[in-house]
């Protein structure tokens, strides 16, 4: 994310976001960069109706009338089968219920303290945004 950068007549903000399959930025202008300054690295924003530009053959996204903009990071809890697990380092996560949940080292080896996928956990644990921060409790769900 980089710092706000203004001229005379116009300020932005520029959020990098990038996978394995590549990078893009987001360029936020105007009100955009009010709604984004206290935004934090490790939180989650979710961006909507944004436009798909292309310019000197390099996509960005932009903001149009329609964009809105959330920050998510209220406590929640989330309760169900550990489905998957991702034990890369750079990506450490489970799927619990459809939804990928990130967590940092410390948590995973909660749940899997040998380093492997254990099938028929059962998580109870607070979310922030789309990462897990504190687990409940995890315990061997019962076989239907």
């Amino acid at each position: 994310m980089s710092s706000v950068l203004e001229t005379g007549t116009s300020k932005r903000k520029i959020i990098t976001i990038k996978d394995q399959s590549g990078s893009i930025e987001i360029k936020l202008w105007g009100n955009m960069v009010n709604l984004a300054i206290d935004c934090e690295l490790d939180q989650t924003v979710l961006l909507s109706c944004l436009t798909l530009d292309l310019y000197l053959n390099r996509a960005s996204l932009n903001p149009n009338p329609s964009t809105t903009l959330e920050v998510l990071n209220e406590e929640e809890h989330v309760n169900g089968i550990i489905e998957a697990a991702c034990f890369d380092e750079d990506e450490l996560s489970i799927l619990v219920k459809d939804h990928l949940w990130k967590m940092e080292g410390h948590l995973m080896k909660t749940i899997f303290p040998l380093g492997e996928f254990s099938p028929n956990m059962m998580l109870k644990a607070i979310t922030r945004g789309r990462n897990i921060v504190e687990i409940s409790s995890i315990e061997l769900a019962e076989e239907e």
